[in-house]
């Protein structure tokens, strides 16, 4: 379980335009549901282009089933879920995930 969390750092990878945006999270909230669910929810600013809106995303953990989603409001659909990998957990306290589709790759790098 997540109890608190230090610092979100994402890469974001349009693979078609081969462009990296870097983003710092903030406003962290950790919550989780009565099934067991954790909800982080976070909203991120690019690191580089100040002119970029902040926008949200939302972290879904099932640690227990290995399943992990999230969804953005930057999206078309701010409701549909992507799937994330683990790709590291270390007893140092971060966590890194990635989503890996057509379009992108996003890292998620989770420092608790």
């Amino acid at each position: 379980m997540i109890n608190q969390i230090n610092s979100i750092d994402v890469t974001w990878i349009v693979k078609d335009e081969m462009s990296v945006s870097f983003y710092n999270g903030g406003d962290v909230s950790v919550k989780i549901q009565d099934d067991g669910e954790q909800i982080i929810r976070f909203s991120l600013k690019n690191i580089k282009d100040h002119g970029e809106d902040p926008f949200q995303v939302i972290l879904s953990l099932r640690e227990s089933e290995k399943r992990f989603s999230f969804k953005a409001d930057c999206y078309d659909d701010p409701e549909e879920r992507y799937l994330l990998r683990m790709l590291r957990s270390d007893e140092n306290g971060e966590i890194i995930l990635i989503c890996d589709d057509e379009g992108e790759q996003i890292f998620f790098d989770i420092s608790l």
